[in-house]
């Protein structure tokens, strides 16, 4: 298996247009230079959308981890 080198991590700065953070090298930001005002509120909301639906993934991560552990435990107790 050949190894990749991971690249440092760069320095982000936050953009005071859409706060999301971009590259502190970079000239403009990547996520909103090139959108108009009615595209970057599309955008953001979109994002919003898939922060909230990240979030439920986890909640729904922890709930069946959650019963796995109830589960074993019955079944220690049962043995």
């Amino acid at each position: 298996m050949r190894y990749i080198p991971v690249p440092p991590p760069t320095e982000v700065k936050t953009c005071s247009r859409c706060s999301l953070q971009s590259p502190a090298d970079a000239e403009q930001c990547i996520h909103c230079a090139q959108l108009s005002d009615r595209e970057l509120h599309q955008y953001l909301q979109q994002h919003q959308r898939r922060l909230r639906a990240g979030a439920n993934l986890g909640r729904y991560f922890a709930l069946v981890a959650a019963v796995i552990l109830v589960l074993m435990a019955m079944l220690l107790l049962k043995g």
